[in-house]
């Protein structure tokens, strides 16, 4: 199989050696500091029973890093 012809492979570490990859690997990046703040301001918020401090919306630290393991497909009319 050919990549990304045949398959296209997706990281989920944001490691700084899939730029080095062949081809190169498109990961997710995440912020792991943002995220535990995120998650200790959650978590105090509900043992101080301030709920309405606590969003309901989820929030994602991370970021999709495009390199050349994923084919891009073009969008349809």
């Amino acid at each position: 199989m050919r990549i990304p012809d045949d398959i296209s492979i997706v990281g989920i570490d944001g490691h700084p050696f899939g730029a080095y990859a062949r081809p190169p690997l498109t990961t997710f990046e995440y912020d792991i500091q943002a995220t535990m703040r995120g998650l200790i301001s959650a978590v105090i918020a509900v043992a101080t029973r301030a709920p309405q401090a606590v969003e309901h919306n989820q929030v994602y630290f991370s970021r999709l890093v495009e390199r050349q393991s994923c084919r891009r497909i073009a969008p349809q009319a």
